[in-house]
C-alpha cells in the first residue's frame, strides 16, 4: 500500500506514461481489496455451515443413543406389535440416510492432517 502511494506521487502528472500503468496499479488494488472482502464473506460463511455441522453431529449421535435407549426398552418388554416394528424400523431407516448424508458432507472436505 505505501509502495502504491508513493507511485501515485510519482505518476501523478496525467500526461506522464507511467500514468497508464498507475491506472492498471489502482485497478489491481481494489482487485485486491475486493478478493479479500469476499474472502472474508466466505470465511464467515464456511464457519457457520461449521457450526451447524457440528450441531448436526451432535444431534445426530443423541438420536443414536435415543434409538438405542428405544430398541433396548422394546426388546425388554417382550414382544411389540408390527406397527411398533415397521415405526422403528422407519426411524433406523431415516437414521441411516442421515448418516450417510452427513458421511458424504464429510467426504467432501479432505481431513486435517
Amino acid at each position: 500500500m505505501k509502495k502504491l502511494a508513493t507511485l501515485k506521487a510519482f505518476f501523478s502528472n496525467r500526461g506522464c506514461p507511467g500514468s497508464a500503468l498507475l491506472k492498471r496499479l489502482e485497478r489491481l488494488e481494489m482487485n485486491q481489496q475486493e478478493m479479500l472482502e469476499r474472502l472474508t464473506l466466505l470465511d464467515t460463511a464456511l464457519a457457520a455451515v461449521g457450526t451447524e455441522v457440528t450441531k448436526i453431529g451432535t444431534e445426530t449421535g443423541s438420536l443414536l443413543v435415543d434409538v438405542q435407549a428405544l430398541k433396548d426398552a422394546l426388546a425388554a418388554a417382550g414382544g411389540t406389535t408390527p406397527e411398533v416394528d415397521a415405526a422403528l424400523a422407519a426411524v433406523e431407516a431415516r437414521l441411516a440416510g442421515i448418516a450417510a448424508s452427513l458421511q458424504a458432507v464429510d467426504d467432501l472436505v479432505p481431513d486435517a492432517p
